[in-house]
């Protein structure tokens, strides 16, 4: 069983991934880190979190030796679905879940996470939003590959708001998905342990991308001009997805 990870970026989706591979690990199958060096595909699966870049044929052919090995894992990408993955997770021969945000926190996220960076000097994507208003232009790009995800026949889709009111609940929705059996106290060690590493913020952790992890931040932050530029340009996912404008 193969599993894609999708999300949002600046929507937890690092540390969601990285609680996938653990309660896939704990039910016996493999961990990620460990199929990519088995099976070279440090060129494919980059990063700590093993970030697929794009969902291209030629980007999951690779992945196919190890699926046909037996493997079963966890891979993580922000792109959209390619139409060949979209027939993996139909065919049920792939899984895939996908994890939003309120695209509106999500873009203060980002914004806030390019500020770091360029005070700290450090490498990120996220550095060239010099203006909220970027931020938002970005998002609005990163809704259309949302509604690909959330349109995907057989995906699972999960919200950002939920998994921080309750993370075990979402966890154990996760797990009868990836038809894995876990005690309830395996699942709450594994959602510890990534919890003491996001607050801890212990070596490493710049991969879990998880920063302020609170809904609603926008509404404070934003100023009138950004609230209607959020509206012009996020406001239709917005209203499809749920959300309060």
């Amino acid at each position: 069983m193969i599993v894609v990870a999708a999300g949002m970026p600046k929507s937890g989706t690092g540390w969601w991934f990285n609680v996938q591979n653990d309660l896939l690990v704990r039910a016996g199958r493999s961990d990620v880190r460990d199929v990519r060096e088995r099976f070279g595909l440090q060129a494919v699966l980059r990063h700590h979190n093993c970030l697929l870049g794009d969902t291209r044929l030629r980007s999951l052919v690779p992945l196919l030796r190890p699926a046909l090995a037996g493997e079963s894992f966890v891979f993580k990408t922000h792109a959209p679905p390619s139409p060949w993955l979209r027939g993996l997770v139909a065919s049920g021969a792939w899984r895939a879940t996908f994890l939003y945000r309120d695209p509106r926190d999500a873009a203060l996220s980002a914004f806030e996470h390019g500020e770091r960076a360029r005070r700290e000097g450090s490498p990120s994507s996220f550095a060239a939003l010099v203006s909220l208003e970027a931020a938002i232009e970005l998002m609005a790009r990163e809704v259309q590959a949302a509604e690909a995800w959330m349109a995907c026949s057989r995906a699972f889709v999960q919200r950002y708001e939920d998994l921080l009111a309750s993370p075990r609940r979402e966890a154990e929705r996760l797990c009868a998905f990836l038809d894995i059996r876990l005690a309830p106290e395996a699942i709450d060690g594994v959602l510890e342990a990534r919890r003491r590493e996001s607050e801890d913020r212990v070596e490493g952790w710049e991969h879990l991308h998880f920063n302020v992890g609170e809904a609603g931040r926008h509404r404070a932050a934003f100023s009138p001009h950004e609230r209607a530029v959020a509206e012009a340009r996020l406001g239709g996912f917005l209203r499809r997805a749920g959300y309060e404008p």
